[in-house]
């Protein structure tokens, strides 16, 4: 239905709450999360895709946003329709993984939707324009960390966009395209976990200081994303597993 709420976020993204406030969401209104695209990429190169809608830009935060985009189903199909050709007209001039998120907010500005930018995206350990200073720990490694905003988040979410380390541990999304938990291959159909010494740092590290950038902080954003990520994928794997794959011991005749 037209007035239904969609939501678009990227696939390597994990809700980090099923608490989702929709109350901001009204016709020709949306909700995005912040980035760090800064404003000047506008006036460098994309007025000639703007229409005369970038003329005026009263805040960097308005066109520096991206997924999780939220919008009325109707309003979302306006928008994909001209986002998708301006990825189009606009890749000659910038091959960047950047250029999903400039055409949208280009878009966004011609159709005159207009974004709410909400600090509900996180997914660096060393980029203090991360909602860094919003985040709790949860009470353990499976009970994953929460931001926490004085005015509630429309939508949260961890961006498993960087590698996560700890100690001589690591965990990365690019480590893993081979893995396809399809088929259901016992020798390659989960991650690398920690070594035992691994998880102890972890667990000691836990509840310690995130807001402020120190080693110690880094080191402890790098366990939350982990907990936040690699925890809830390995136990996802786990959990398919155990409802598509038959046990090796069932397959013998």
């Amino acid at each position: 239905e037209d007035d239904d709420i969609v939501a678009s976020i990227d696939p390597d993204m994990i809700f980090l709450s099923s608490d989702v406030n929709l109350g901001s969401i009204k016709d020709n209104r949306g909700v995005a999360s912040q980035y760090s695209l800064g404003s000047t990429w506008v006036r460098d190169w994309v007025l000639q895709f703007c229409d005369g809608k970038c003329d005026v830009i009263a805040d960097p935060s308005d066109v520096s946003f991206g997924a999780p985009y939220i919008l009325k189903a109707k309003d979302m199909l306006r928008l994909a329709r001209l986002w998708k050709n301006l990825v189009d007209v606009m890749r000659p001039y910038d091959k960047s993984w950047h250029l999903d998120m400039y055409a949208a907010i280009i878009a966004a500005r011609r159709l005159d939707i207009v974004f709410t930018v909400e600090r509900g995206m996180i997914g660096n350990p060393i980029d203090d324009m991360e909602p860094w200073d919003l985040t709790t720990w949860g009470g353990s490694s499976s009970d994953i960390g929460k931001l926490h905003s004085h005015d509630p988040l429309t939508m949260q979410v961890v961006h498993y966009c960087q590698t996560y380390s700890i100690s001589s541990y690591s965990w990365g999304k690019h480590d893993y395209h081979n893995l396809d938990i399809r088929k259901c291959d016992p020798l390659n159909n989960a991650f690398n976990m920690p070594t035992t010494g691994d998880s102890i740092l972890m667990t000691e590290t836990r509840g310690k200081e995130l807001a402020h950038m120190t080693d110690v902080a880094t080191t402890a954003r790098n366990v939350w994303l982990l907990d936040a990520t690699m925890a809830v994928a390995h136990e996802a794997i786990e959990r398919y597993n155990s409802e598509f794959c038959v046990p090796l011991e069932h397959t013998k005749t």
